[in-house]
Order: C-alpha cells, then sequence, then structure tokens
C-alpha cells in the first residue's frame, strides 16, 4: 500500500511508525513543511514544501520582534503552505492511504480540503490533552465535525488520555496506539564508577521545567553520588540564562552537564549512557522520550501534566510526580536510586514493556486493523 505522511516538520515521533510502516511492505512518502534541528532522513527522505510567499514575508516581519527562536503562533497556526508544491506531490504519489499528523492550524485544513479533493483516504495522528480549542470546548466539537466533513475516517492516538478526551466528545472512530520504537536488546550495565547519571532531554523552554529538576537535585546531591545530564535546543534564550543562573546558585556545576542541538543518533546514544531518564515537563501532549528510554533499559520518571504517563507503572518501570513539585520529584527519584538492584529491575522492566507494546510488530498488527 502507499501511504503519504503529511506532517509541519519530520518529529523523531514519526521515524519508527514510517520503519514499522516499511517493514510491513508498505511504500511510504512523506511531505513536510520546513526542516527541524534534530531529524534524521535514512528512513524516508521528506518532501520538504515550504510556505506560501506571504506566510514567509509576514513571518519574516514578526521574527524580527521575537525574543526566542520558538515558532509564533501566528507561524503554527495560521501559516499556508505552498500549495503548488502540496498539490503536485499529492498528485505525483498518488497515494492509496494519507497519514496527517494533527497540528490544529490553517495548514492542516488546506491540506485536508485537497486529500478530499483528489478523494484520497485520511487517517489523522492526533495528540491532544484537553477537549477545547481556543479555551472552547464548542468551537472544538465543531472542529472535529469539520474534520470529518474534509474527509478525516479515523483518528489514532499515542495515549489512552487522547483516546478518551475523542471518544467524550462524540467520535466513533478512534484508537490508542501507543508509540512504536526498534527495540534491540543489549547489556546493560548500571551504576558504573559507582555514579548514578540522570538524563532529561528537551528544548530549553519553559515548559520543560528543567528547574523543577535541578531543585530536586540540589535536595538529593549530598546524600548521592549523582550526575545529571541536560540536552536540547537553545530555543529560550531567556530561559537557558535562568537554567545557568540556578546552577551557579544552588552550587550545582560539578553535578550537571548540558549539551546542546544534538542529532538523532546521538540523543539516542545518550540514554545508554545513563540509569534514569526523568521528563520535568508540565503540559505535555505527548512525549516521545520515555519511550525511547525504556527502550534503553532505563527506569522513567515524568510529570502528571504528560500525556504518556499512561507508558509508566508506577513501582513497576518508574513513577509520576506532581508537575512543578520538586520535593514530591525528589522523593520519586530517592525511591529508585537508594536500591540499585531496583534500579536496574525497573530498567529492564521498561524494556519488558516497550518491547511488548511498542514493537514495530504490534504497531502493525494496531494500525492494520485501521487500514484494511
Amino acid at each position: 500500500m502507499k501511504i503519504l505522511i503529511i506532517t509541519p516538520r519530520f518529529h523523531t515521533n514519526l521515524y519508527y511508525r514510517v520503519r514499522a510502516l516499511q517493514s510491513a511492505g508498505h511504500e511510504v512518502s512523506l511531505i513536510s513543511f520546513y526542516k527541524g534541528n534534530s531529524e534524521c532522513h535514512d528512513v524516508v527522505e521528506p518532501k520538504i514544501i515550504g510556505y506560501s510567499w506571504c506566510t514567509v514575508f509576514l513571518n519574516r516581519i514578526i521574527n524580527l520582534f521575537k525574543k526566542t527562536h520558538l515558532k509564533s503562533f501566528w507561524e503554527l497556526k495560521f501559516s499556508i503552505p505552498n500549495i503548488r508544491k502540496l498539490t503536485y506531490h499529492i498528485k505525483e504519489i498518488n497515494p492509496d492511504v494519507i497519514l496527517l499528523k494533527d497540528f490544529q492550524s490553517l495548514s492542516e485544513l488546506l491540506s485536508l480540503y485537497y486529500a478530499k479533493k483528489f478523494k484520497k483516504k485520511v487517517i489523522m495522528l492526533i495528540q491532544l490533552r484537553k477537549n477545547t480549542l481556543f479555551n472552547s470546548e464548542s468551537l472544538f466539537r465543531r472542529y472535529l465535525k469539520l474534520l470529518s466533513y474534509l474527509g478525516v475516517v479515523y483518528f489514532v492516538s499515542p495515549t489512552k488520555e487522547g483516546e478518551h478526551i475523542l471518544k467524550n466528545s462524540g467520535v466513533r472512530n478512534v484508537s490508542h496506539i501507543p508509540f512504536v520504537i526498534d527495540t534491540k536488546d543489549f547489556k546493560k550495565s548500571y551504576v558504573s564508577e559507582n555514579t548514578i547519571r540522570i538524563l532529561s532531554i528537551g528544548k530549553f523552554v519553559p515548559r520543560k521545567d528543567h528547574i523543577t529538576l535541578l531543585r530536586a537535585i540540589s535536595r538529593l546531591k549530598n546524600k548521592y553520588n549523582i550526575e545529571l545530564t541536560l540536552v536540547g535546543e537553545r530555543a529560550d534564550a531567556a530561559y537557558l540564562r535562568g537554567v545557568y543562573d540556578f546552577i551557579r546558585a544552588e552550587y550545582l556545576n560539578e553535578f550537571v552537564q548540558i549539551k546542546f542541538n544534538l542529532d538523532y543518533k546521538e540523543s539516542l546514544d545518550e540514554y545508554k549512557k545513563n540509569d534514569l531518564f526523568i521528563l520535568p515537563s508540565y503540559d505535555e501532549p505527548a512525549a516521545y522520550s520515555l519511550v525511547e528510554a525504556m527502550a534503553a533499559q532505563l527506569p522513567v520518571i515524568c510529570s502528571d501534566d504528560c500525556g504518556t504517563k499512561c507508558y509508566i507503572k508506577e513501582g513497576e518501570n518508574g513513577y509520576i510526580f506532581k508537575n512543578k513539585n520538586y520535593k514530591d520529584l525528589a522523593q520519586k527519584i530517592e525511591l529508585i536510586i537508594k536500591d540499585r538492584n531496583y534500579l536496574s529491575e525497573m530498567g529492564q522492566k521498561s524494556f519488558s514493556m516497550v518491547h511488548t507494546h511498542h514493537s514495530l510488530d504490534f504497531f502493525n498488527q494496531e494500525f492494520s486493523k485501521i487500514i484494511q
């Protein structure tokens, strides 16, 4: 089957979904609007179509006044793709199915319009944390009806929460299919050189909440021999300065190292060097990093404001802490690191869970039920 994915960018959470579909014999193509910093194109080369001339012009003006490298609300919600290239590639590829990654924007609606014009079956990959659009529940329901009218025949959510939101909003054709990753077993050693190594990966922006994690580390640094590695993009310079200021103020320089702008394969290697993964962020629709960490045989901790917290069985492969609560986070960290045998058992449980519920075979088994 010929499958076309349309997405703003080739996010890392799509990488192994493409691999899975290819392993099942599907021919996969991908259209994106722009290239992200951490993309890896060895499984599929995206056709990057860019935006319309008016969108490019307006974005240049907006960028003159921006203080961060993050895309503005205007860019995310109201950018218009290059319609000529979009329609050309849809006709050229002539897919049997289009997988459209939800981004609740004008670009999404235009992509859907042309998919319907060319009579293509559309399945939407959607990540939800709430049943509102612009803080309106009624607008959200109308938006879902519009998606159905424009040709979306099925919704796929990587989280149970997203599936429940859609079903409670009257959507029938929806399934929860967890994020997928390749699970290659390897011999993992924990706590080498008597040091517990903790990893956190995420852009340096406020909602990733590195400060809460740093506060927790500061609380534990004199009790345990620990090191923290933070990996991410320099997305918000002011926020990053605040992170550095906190590290200096709490005398954490010898406990914390920061690595910037690693490519996808380098980021995957970081997991294998560490013993525990922590995602402190809040307002997180569906973090893929938890699955990457589990595949690297790491115990995982995330906040209760993360959609993929459903991948954690508390006390078995990790814990969930109260978002923005560094004391609770410190307690959850200590529950894992105070017993090294327990830490390694949790890491092995993570791998067992990801092998069962996040493998390429499991994804294809569930996805085939939709596209049959």
